[in-house]
C-alpha cells in the first residue's frame, strides 16, 4: 500500500498559489471543480470546490479553494526533501514572515514546520 495524495483547504487561491508554488516550489499537476452535489455526496459539505492537484514524488497533494472548515487538533502534511532545498525553502519561508517553529534535537534532524497564511501546516523533513 502507499498514500496517493492528501488534500489540504484555503479559502483563497492567491494563498494557495503562494505556499504551494512560492514556498514550497511545487508543480501544478492539474486542476478541476468539484460542484456542491458530490461534494455533498462523498464529504458530506455541499460548497462547490476548485481542486488544484500539486505533485510530489511519491504522492499529491490536492488543494480544495473554496469555503474552508477548521481543521482541529494534530493534522499536518510531512513533506521529505533533500537538506539543501529545506533550507531554500526555509529561507524562502522567513522572507515572507511567515510563521515558523524550529528546535534542535541531540543526534536527530531539526524539526522544522511552517504555518501558510491560512494556518495549514507543514513539516518538512530533510534528508528524504
Amino acid at each position: 500500500m502507499k498514500l496517493l495524495h492528501t488534500a489540504l483547504q484555503f479559502e483563497k487561491e492567491e494563498n494557495a498559489k503562494f505556499v504551494m508554488e512560492g514556498i514550497l516550489k511545487l508543480k501544478l499537476k492539474k486542476e478541476f471543480p468539484l460542484d456542491k452535489n458530490l461534494c455533498r455526496e462523498i464529504f458530506g459539505i455541499e460548497e462547490n470546490y476548485k481542486v488544484k492537484v500539486y505533485e510530489l514524488r511519491n504522492a499529491d497533494l490536492e488543494v480544495f479553494i473554496g469555503k474552508r472548515f477548521p481543521c482541529t487538533g494534530l493534522f499536518h502534511v510531512a513533506i521529505g526533501m533533500p537538506p539543501a532545498e529545506r533550507e531554500e525553502i526555509i529561507k524562502t519561508a522567513r522572507s515572507f514572515g511567515l510563521k515558523m517553529f524550529e528546535k534542535e534535537r541531540a543526534g536527530k534532524d531539526k524539526l522544522v514546520f511552517i504555518a501558510g497564511p491560512e494556518g495549514n501546516l507543514f513539516e518538512l523533513k530533510s534528508g528524504n
